[in-house]
């Protein structure tokens, strides 16, 4: 049998352990956010440089053609 010592030590220890996993779901949700986000700009960075690129080599096609 318990006694009121250790009833309310687990008690503490059982509310710890929540808050625990609570912060800690909230952290991974808050990663994969930031995961998503990082992601997009990376993307939208690749398409950016892609398309800087592409208007350079047509800048340099212009100025090589002659009219």
């Amino acid at each position: 049998m318990q006694t009121a010592q250790e009833h309310q030590r687990s008690a503490f220890l059982s509310l710890i352990a929540e808050e625990i996993r609570q912060t800690s779901q909230q952290l991974c949700e808050e990663a994969a956010v930031l995961r998503e986000t990082a992601q997009a700009l990376v993307h939208n960075l690749q398409a950016a440089r892609q398309q800087r690129q592409e208007r350079l080599s047509e800048a340099r096609k212009r100025r090589r053609s002659p009219t």
